[in-house]
């Protein structure tokens, strides 16, 4: 199992609490390109509208991870939009 998986940063675990319930889908994705890491936090919303996304970046210097920026995300999805 990857360690990306195993451990949850603050900002994620903050995420996670504010927008966990049994209406919401949380999953997480890490994308890497050169020295610069994303990893995205989704609290998806089942029953309606869209999701939630934290996207944390990372910036790899002298082989450490080091956080670089930190943003959230609201998408709606086009099919309730009508």
């Amino acid at each position: 199992m990857n360690q990306d998986f195993l451990n949850l940063t603050r900002t994620q675990t903050d995420f996670i609490q504010r927008h966990n319930s049994p209406l919401i889908t949380l999953s997480i994705q890490v994308h890497c390109i050169g020295n610069t890491k994303e990893v995205y936090t989704v609290a998806d919303k089942r029953n309606a509208v869209g999701k939630i996304t934290l996207i944390e970046t990372y910036k790899q210097m002298d082989g450490e991870w080091m956080f670089s920026t930190s943003i959230e995300t609201y998408t709606e999805s086009g099919e309730f939009l009508n």
